[in-house]
């Protein structure tokens, strides 16, 4: 287990763009190629998760925004209407 703790250390240091470049062109040592590919994996697979986590925060964000226009605009379209109505029928004074 402390193998793989001392091999994933190793990775984090060089960074994920180095090790993907390495076990591409064979850089690496045979005993940790399989790791890195792992390794490579994981952290593909969290920043996947994380861009996804970001667009539906994006997209919520959006709906609110949608949300609140349209209110604005049914404000405006009532606001419109009692103006309508007080100059059709002005109070006396």
């Amino acid at each position: 287990m402390s193998d793989m703790k001392e091999i994933d250390a190793r990775l984090q240091a060089l960074g994920v763009e180095r090790v993907r470049l390495m076990a591409s062109t064979g850089g690496l040592a045979q005993s940790m190629h399989r790791r890195a590919l792992e390794w490579i994996a994981e952290h593909d697979e969290l920043r996947k998760r994380e861009r996804l986590a970001a667009e539906a925060e994006q997209n919520r964000l959006t709906l609110r925004t949608l949300t609140m226009a349209q209110i604005a605009a049914w404000a405006a379209v009532v606001a419109v209407g009692v103006s309508v109505l007080a100059w059709l029928f002005p109070r006396g004074g």
